[in-house]
């Protein structure tokens, strides 16, 4: 197949090279992952919406795809969260996910042992 940009004074190598960086290649997989800011097995807040707030959960996987979701579509994160819910952030952003504080019950087991 083939695809057609009609226009006057189209930069045809930068309209082909931005193209590209969409693709779904290996190299481009990878500059996602590496752009990702948590990675598997990472503690983390997610914003529930809908009056929950913000719960604790875990990172499982990562570039994750369901056969439920739109064709191209990806989660940058599924996320078991700690009442047992798997879910998946449809985006990257401290609006719906964002790092977890150290967990306080184990800073106070901490201090107790000392």
């Amino acid at each position: 197949s083939k695809l057609v940009f009609i226009g006057k004074d189209l930069d045809a190598a930068a309209l082909r090279a931005r193209f590209a960086e969409c693709l779904a290649t290996p190299a481009n997989l990878e500059k996602k992952l590496k752009a990702l800011r948590f990675g598997v097995g990472q503690r983390v807040l997610c914003n529930m919406g809908g009056g929950d707030g913000w719960l604790k959960g875990t990172i499982s996987e990562l570039m994750w795809r369901s056969e439920d979701m739109e064709p191209g579509m990806v989660a940058p994160y599924q996320i078991i969260m700690d009442n047992d819910d798997i879910i998946s952030a449809p985006a990257d952003t401290d609006t719906l996910v964002r790092a977890a504080p150290p967990d306080e019950e184990s800073d106070t087991s901490k201090r107790q042992r000392t």
